[in-house]
C-alpha cells in the first residue's frame, strides 16, 4: 500500500509537469482563433502593457484614476493638469472590482494618489471578470496577486492563461515592445486612451436591468473596506453612457443608491447634458468632445470642493 501512495505522489507532478509542457506547447504554436481556454495577448485592447510599465515609475500624484474602459477612455490627464492637477490613470478593458481591488494593493501605494477615483461603471458588476483578468494577467509582470485574482475568477481559461504567464515571465516573453498607436487609439502617457474622433448613431433601447453579481458586489465592498483600512481618501463616480442608454435601465436607483452608501458619489449621467450622436463614440464610451466637457466639470468639482 505504502509503495502504491508512493507511486502515486511521483506521478502527480509528472502529470502536472506535462500538463504544464502542453499549455506552453499550446500557446507557442496554436494560432489564437483555435484556442477557445488560453488568451495570453501582450499589449491588447486598451494598451495595459505600457499603463502598467509607467504605473511603476509613477510616484505622489494628486488623482489616481481607476475603473473599466469608460475609465481609460474617460479621463484624459492632459485635461486635468491644465487645472494644477497631477493624475495617472489606472483603468483596464472590462475591469470589475475583482480587477479593482488586485490592481490597488499592487500599485495603489507607491502611486500614493492625494485622492483616489473609482469609475463604478454598473455593467462591471454585471460580469465574471474573465476578460479582465486575462488582460491584467497577459500584461503585468507576473506575481502571487494574480494567482488570488485566478481564484476569485475560478475560470480554466484563466488558470491556462497565469500558467503560461507564468512561463512567459520566467523565460522573458512577457516583455515585448508596444505601439503606442493602434486601431485608432492613442496611448498618451498618463493613461489615458484617446481615440480618433468618431459620432455614435444612436438607437433605442428596449427596457432592461442591471443584472449585478453578488461576486461583484462582495469585491466592491473588499474594496472600499481595504481603502478605508490603508486610510486613502477617494470619491466614486460613474461616466457617462448615453442618456438613451441609461434610461433604458429601469434600476438605476437600486446602483445609485449602493453606491452612495460607500462613499462620496457623483453620477454624471444625471449632472450632465450630453448628446447620444456628439459626444459618444459608442454606447458606453465618449468621445474626445464628450471627454473634454465631462473632464472640465470633474475638474471643476474637485478644486471647488477641495476634495485632494
Amino acid at each position: 500500500m505504502k509503495q502504491f501512495f508512493k507511486k502515486i505522489l511521483l506521478f502527480v507532478p509528472f502529470c502536472f509537469a506535462l500538463y504544464l509542457i502542453g499549455i506552453v506547447v499550446w500557446g507557442e504554436f496554436i494560432p489564437s482563433r483555435y484556442i477557445n481556454n488560453l488568451r495570453y495577448k501582450i499589449g491588447s485592447i486598451g494598451q495595459m502593457q505600457l499603463r502598467l510599465q509607467e504605473a511603476k515609475r509613477i510616484k505622489n500624484v494628486d488623482i489616481l484614476f481607476i475603473g473599466s474602459s469608460t475609465a481609460y477612455r474617460g479621463f484624459d490627464t492632459r485635461i486635468f493638469k491644465k487645472y494644477g492637477i497631477n493624475s495617472f490613470n489606472l483603468g483596464s478593458s472590462a475591469q470589475t472590482p475583482i480587477q479593482t481591488l488586485y490592481l490597488l494593493k499592487r500599485y495603489l501605494m507607491e502611486i500614493n494618489p492625494k485622492l483616489l477615483v473609482i469609475d463604478a461603471n454598473p455593467l462591471m458588476l454585471s460580469i465574471d471578470g474573465t476578460e479582465s483578468a486575462l488582460d491584467i494577467i497577459s500584461n503585468d509582470s507576473f506575481n502571487k496577486g494574480m494567482v488570488d485574482m485566478a481564484l476569485s475568477i475560478n475560470s480554466l481559461k484563466v488558470y491556462h492563461t497565469l500558467l503560461y504567464a507564468w512561463y512567459a515571465s520566467a523565460f522573458g516573453k512577457d516583455k515585448l515592445p508596444i505601439d503606442t498607436v493602434r486601431n485608432g487609439d492613442k496611448y498618451i502617457n498618463g493613461g489615458f486612451v484617446e481615440h480618433e474622433l468618431a459620432f455614435f448613431k444612436h438607437i433605442n433601447y428596449e427596457k432592461q436591468e442591471w443584472e449585478c453579481r453578488k461576486i461583484q458586489l462582495r469585491a466592491f465592498d473588499k474594496m472600499i473596506e481595504y481603502l478605508n483600512t490603508i486610510g486613502v481618501k477617494y470619491i466614486i463616480v460613474q461616466t457617462p453612457i448615453t442618456p438613451k442608454l441609461y434610461a433604458s435601465f429601469a434600476n438605476n436607483s437600486f446602483i445609485n443608491s449602493f453606491l452612495e452608501k460607500r462613499g462620496s458619489y457623483y453620477n454624471f449621467n444625471q449632472l450632465l447634458t450630453l448628446n447620444d450622436s456628439l459626444h459618444f463614440l459608442d454606447a458606453n464610451h465618449l468621445n474626445q468632445q464628450g471627454v473634454e466637457i465631462y473632464n472640465n466639470m470633474l475638474a471643476e468639482i474637485l478644486l471647488k470642493d477641495n476634495l485632494f
